[in-house]
């Protein structure tokens, strides 16, 4: 196996925030860091519907981090599977502030792309549904947040609009700060 290979006994980091929490800014940040990072194919999801989470941890071997569907939702799985990884949920300063910036992006979307919403959120609409919208976000939050509440050298919570950024996720991946800026990636303005 070469350097730039992954295994499965290799440790992962893994978001595992919720869409529109900076999830692609945290993928940018681990290919900045040197990381094979992977965000999940959308088939990916379909693997999860049909019960194959096999099939998703074994992709996880050829890579060093990831985000994306359907592993924000199979955490404990991962953590199963890849127990010395660290866990990086992704959140935004106000679960307000999440839902009009996730409204947003669905207003853009071709309608039937996203099929997976119903299966996370029991609705496929947040304008009409915001309540399952913020009920599910702020529920996994908290239970990803009880998971790893004895597993603290493993999860780093990370909010990019507190001004978390490179020391947060730099020190417990052992890398050097890099000397660039970091990326504010799909920023959308804070109410």
């Amino acid at each position: 196996m070469t350097s730039r290979q992954a295994s499965s006994a290799t440790p992962k980091v893994v978001c595992l925030g919720f869409h529109k929490t900076g999830t692609t800014t945290f993928g940018r940040c681990m290919k900045i860091l040197g990381l094979r990072h992977r965000s999940v194919h959308p088939n990916s999801f379909l693997h999860f519907l049909h019960g194959r989470i096999d099939v998703l941890l074994e992709t996880m071997r050829h890579y060093d981090s990831f985000d994306g569907w359907p592993l924000t939702l199979v955490y404990r799985d991962l953590y199963s599977r890849f127990s010395e990884s660290l866990f990086v949920p992704t959140t935004r300063s106000t679960d307000a502030i999440w839902l009009e910036s996730l409204t947003r992006h669905v207003d853009r979307l071709i309608p039937g792309v996203t099929s997976y919403r119903p299966n996370v959120y029991r609705r496929s609409d947040p304008v009409r549904n915001p309540d399952n919208y913020l009920q599910r976000n702020s529920q996994h939050n908290r239970e990803v947040r009880a998971f790893f509440a004895d597993k603290s050298s493993q999860f780093i919570d990370v909010c990019w609009e507190r001004e978390d950024g490179w020391p947060e996720l730099c020190c417990p991946l052992s890398r050097p700060v890099p000397s660039i800026a970091f990326p504010h990636l799909n920023a959308s303005p804070v109410s």
